[in-house]
């Protein structure tokens, strides 16, 4: 039976915290003029389910892959 090896925490979290990081950057760059007018909050409650869908099914399925061998070492 093989034992399946679970990433390490920290580099699970660094790997979120630069996919997020770039997605914030390259999503309120996008935005900022059609959310300009609104106050932060609002604009925080629009991006962030944006954001969250792309880390879900775009961004960490290939960066998983990508980065799993390093993830799991």
């Amino acid at each position: 039976m093989s034992r399946q090896v679970t990433p390490r925490r920290w580099k699970t979290w660094l790997l979120t915290l630069v996919s997020i990081y770039v997605l914030l950057l390259a999503i309120t760059a996008v935005a900022e003029p059609v959310l300009a007018p609104l106050a932060p909050p609002v604009r925080l409650a629009l991006v962030l389910p944006v954001v969250t869908a792309l880390m879900t099914w775009v961004a960490m399925p290939p960066l998983t892959k990508l980065f799993g061998r390093w993830l799991t070492r």
